[in-house]
């Protein structure tokens, strides 16, 4: 098993100007991507709701299965306007727009990093001003739907 440390992580916005997303290549890295290096700490939290499905037949133990998948992705970032990818999170907050968004293990151009493939909305931008250290913003997107463009998908990149 090979170690995979957090800061070899990559999030990518896809180019605002460029065509729909599209479904994952099935060969190479995904086309019109701007990588967010102005991030810290990602939390990808995938999750699912929940179906009781308990009949006289569990022994006396409730019985659960997964129904509908959840995403969110939760992150910090420099307060910096003129990053031009802080400004279109911030944009995309502002004006209530969605946000095509790629959050990977590794480099989108390397077989094999893996991670979730999406459009995003940007439900939280709360900016922290701490006295000694820099201003921050904290963002949580979580998976929405765009017409014309795929479903959220986890992909695993094949070069």
């Amino acid at each position: 098993m090979a170690i995979v440390l957090g800061l070899n992580a990559k999030a990518y916005i896809k180019d605002p100007l460029a065509a729909a997303r599209l479904a994952w290549p099935a060969t190479g890295s995904a086309p019109d991507l701007n990588e967010l290096t102005n991030v810290t700490d990602v939390t990808v939290n995938l999750s699912k709701s929940e179906a009781d499905i308990t009949t006289r037949t569990s022994g006396g133990y409730r019985a659960t299965v997964g129904t509908l998948k959840e995403g969110e992705i939760s992150f910090d970032m420099l307060w910096d306007t003129a990053d031009p990818r802080f400004q279109e999170v911030f944009d995309a907050w502002d004006n209530s727009t969605s946000l095509s968004c790629a959050f990977l293990d590794g480099d989108s151009a390397t077989a094999d990093t893996q991670g979730l493939w999406a459009d995003f909305a940007v439900i939280t931008f709360e900016k922290q001003e701490p006295l000694e250290e820099a201003q921050r913003v904290s963002v949580t997107l979580k998976i929405t739907i765009v017409s014309g463009n795929p479903a959220p998908e986890w992909i695993t990149v094949a070069v």
